[in-house]
């Protein structure tokens, strides 16, 4: 197979943009975008690769294949495939233009469905995207072949648009030569010409495509190569009347890492139990609480991190390492007296979150503590922790690790409760507190335990003190889901 590189472009956006080297010398996950497409050509079967830049550049050389690097200053894209188009002639060959980026993988399958497409008579294959990410870019409307190329899709015919990947036949090479004689002067005029020449062409879609025309760009094409980010849905049993709710800011976070140029995916907790393999990805944005869905994790690049989640399933735990902060938690008792429970308490499974009524029950009489107790030991719950209650505003809040986001809220004046349990504080007084010393001491927590996506709960007493009554993973941030998504995303960019 022979190869083409059109890389004879000013890059004038980019370097307005104070990018200060050539367009074909622009530095992509590791590589110059001449020497990524010079290598993966060589890695599917290149005979010879030809490469036109505007000037000499270090082009990457190949072992055992020709690489032909042609100096010319054109007018254009057409212009640039017209003078290198006498190295083409004789077999089938394909050209991109030097600031596409694509995976590898997909383009490997893009080589191989033209090679069928030539034993079924097709003329060329286009490489084409559903994601649209260009100023101006070209509108393929296709049914199983070409049909048209147009600038504009005003009435929403058109799956596609084009990518700049061009798989022909040689005998196309008359129609350029043709466009070039007629005055064309633009690659997408020499592709509508194909069509009213009668050709055959195929479109391949990659699921993206990249075009560097601005310094932005560069970031995009970098997210697009460093692999796919996962989400995992939490199993409905760890969303107690919260599915919906947090379901909503994961799909949330994976809508805005999407638009932010990022190859995403979503699966459900459920779908991986039972020993299911893992897909692959380069981070797992997971929202995962069972304890085998954590095993798997661990090694990976989790956000969270699979074991500072599993803190957060123990509340003896969480306990420990907020009395290491000096972070007031309630007292835990063993054997409560009479008058303990009268004054009130709480009991509560000690491993995992509340997902029923009867994970967390307020208990204010002997009989409601007995009948607490036996609630959990008859669903098989033997391990159990009693706390005592603590009067006072109760306070939800909100954090992402690495932001500066941070919110705070009564849910009793905001209708997010869950099982009636916000109740027992009663309506809020407004007890003064140092807001701001609350937050550096809950980010703390979170660094502490080793997640980056958190929340809980706090009472601020009337004296302007505080105690951590309990302290998650990925909470839903309801009230403000679409600034917790960017935030969550923010950590992301500068993770990967």
């Amino acid at each position: 197979m022979r190869y083409a590189i059109i890389a004879a472009g000013k890059g004038t956006r980019l370097s307005g943009e104070s990018v200060s080297v050539p367009k074909p010398l622009v530095t992509v996950h590791g590589e110059t975008l001449v020497d990524r497409l010079v290598r993966i050509f060589s890695d599917n079967d290149a005979e010879e690769i030809v490469v036109i830049t505007r000037q000499e550049l270090p082009v990457r050389q190949v072992e055992g294949i020709p690489v032909r690097q042609v100096v010319r200053a054109t007018p254009s894209s057409m212009h640039s495939f017209y003078e290198i188009s006498r190295f083409l002639s004789g077999a089938p060959f394909i050209m991109t233009t030097v600031d596409t980026v694509f995976r590898e993988e997909e383009f490997r399958a893009f080589v191989n469905d033209f090679r069928r497409a030539l034993d079924c008579g097709m003329d060329g294959l286009m490489g084409v995207t559903e994601f649209v990410d260009d100023e101006k870019p070209l509108y393929v409307k296709a049914d199983g072949t070409v049909l048209d190329f147009m600038d504009r899709d005003d009435n929403h015919e058109c799956r596609y648009v084009s990518g700049g990947i061009y798989a022909l036949v040689p005998e196309t090479l008359g129609t350029l030569r043709r466009c070039i004689a007629e005055g064309q002067s633009r690659m997408r005029n020499f592709q509508r010409v194909l069509i009213r020449d009668g050709c055959r062409l195929g479109v391949h879609c990659f699921s993206k495509i990249i075009d560097i025309d601005h310094a932005a760009d560069i970031d995009k094409a970098e997210r697009l190569l460093k692999g796919r980010l996962l989400g995992i849905c939490r199993a409905r049993r760890f969303s107690p009347r919260s599915v919906e709710r947090d379901g909503m800011i994961l799909r949330e976070v994976m809508a805005e890492l999407h638009a932010r140029g990022y190859e995403t995916a979503t699966v459900s907790e459920e779908s991986l139990a039972g020993g299911k393999g893992l897909p692959e990805a380069e981070l797992y944005i997971s929202m995962a609480r069972s304890g085998e869905i954590l095993s798997r994790l661990r090694g990976r690049n989790v956000l969270n991190a699979p074991e500072g989640t599993a803190v957060c399933n123990d509340r003896r735990e969480v306990a420990r390492r907020a009395a290491e902060l000096d972070i007031r938690v309630p007292e835990m008792m063993e054997s409560p007296s009479e008058d303990d429970i009268r004054k009130g308490l709480w009991v509560k499974r000690a491993l995992g979150t509340t997902t029923v009524s009867g994970d967390t029950v307020y208990c204010a009489s002997l009989e409601d503590y007995s009948a607490a107790v036996a609630g959990l030991h008859s669903r098989g719950i033997s391990d159990i922790v009693v706390e005592r209650h603590e009067t006072g505003d109760l306070l939800k809040f909100y954090g992402v690790g690495g932001t500066a986001f941070f919110r705070c809220f009564y849910p009793a004046e905001t209708g997010h409760a869950k099982f009636g349990l916000e109740a027992v504080n009663g309506e809020c007084s407004h007890f003064q507190f140092d807001v701001s010393a609350f937050e550096r001491q809950m980010r703390r927590m979170a660094e502490h335990i080793g997640i980056r996506v958190f929340g809980g709960d706090a009472i601020i007493r009337a004296d302007g003190t505080y105690v951590l009554i309990d302290f998650n993973d990925w909470p839903s941030f309801a009230p403000c889901r679409q600034e917790a998504g960017k935030a969550i995303s923010q950590i992301v960019d500068r993770w990967i």
